[in-house]
């Protein structure tokens, strides 16, 4: 199970971001479109102490999820139950595909997996938190998981998305279909980044809706 021209320009100053993670300041929490910018999403704040040599972080390149049909048997690496980060309910609601079935992994902390109610049982969902050693770690983990996006072009940042909590919103593979435009954000609190992924490609607000939802979870 899973999930042109302006790339140039994001990667250097995506290596700009992950270096400068002193910066303060006010920041609006309307969007701002990346467009080769990444920089523009807030850094640390200078009163964390953070490692002065963090761990190189290596992104996974995201892979749609399969399918999960009620005849196929859970992988033993999930397990049938509630999403700790946000009800079955309120997730249908705030990313408008009805769910039939949520499964979480076994790892800590856990994955949520929510699955269309109708063939072919895709996953519509993913909530994937990763905890990391400091919050610089977890800083340039979300730098650079946005950074791999399946289309630079559609990376925007979100600062103060909420207070303390900047967010960056890009597309990503999820569901096989649509060819890697399906819509994903994520965040860092603390020194846990969270990813969310949906199978979504025509709005990107329903991974922000996700995110509003469980921000307060971590």
């Amino acid at each position: 199970m899973s999930y042109g021209t302006r790339t140039s320009a994001i990667v250097v100053t995506c290596a700009l971001f992950l270096v400068g993670c002193t910066k303060s300041g006010d920041h609006t929490p309307s969007a701002t479109s990346a467009k080769g910018s990444l920089a523009q999403v807030p850094s640390l704040k200078p009163t964390v102490t953070v490692s002065p040599t963090p761990t190189p972080y290596v992104v996974k390149t995201q892979v749609p999820l399969g399918n999960q049909p009620p005849s196929a048997a859970i992988p033993a690496t999930d397990l049938k139950a509630p999403c700790p980060y946000v009800s079955t309910a309120d997730a249908q609601q705030a990313q408008g595909n009805h769910i039939y079935l949520t499964t979480v992994t076994k790892q800590t902390p856990p994955w949520c997996r929510f699955y269309f109610y109708s063939s072919p049982f895709n996953a519509v969902l993913e909530i994937a938190p990763t905890v990391f050693a400091t919050p610089l770690e977890a800083h340039n983990a979300l730098v650079l998981t946005a950074q791999a996006s399946t289309q630079a072009s559609s990376i925007s940042s979100y600062p103060n998305f909420a207070p303390g909590v900047d967010l960056i919103s890009f597309r990503t593979a999820m569901f096989a279909p649509d060819n890697g435009l399906d819509w994903a954000c994520a965040f860092v609190k603390g020194t846990t980044m969270v990813l969310i992924r949906t199978q979504q490609k025509d709005t990107s607000q329903d991974a922000r809706n996700i995110a509003a939802l469980i921000v307060n979870k971590f």
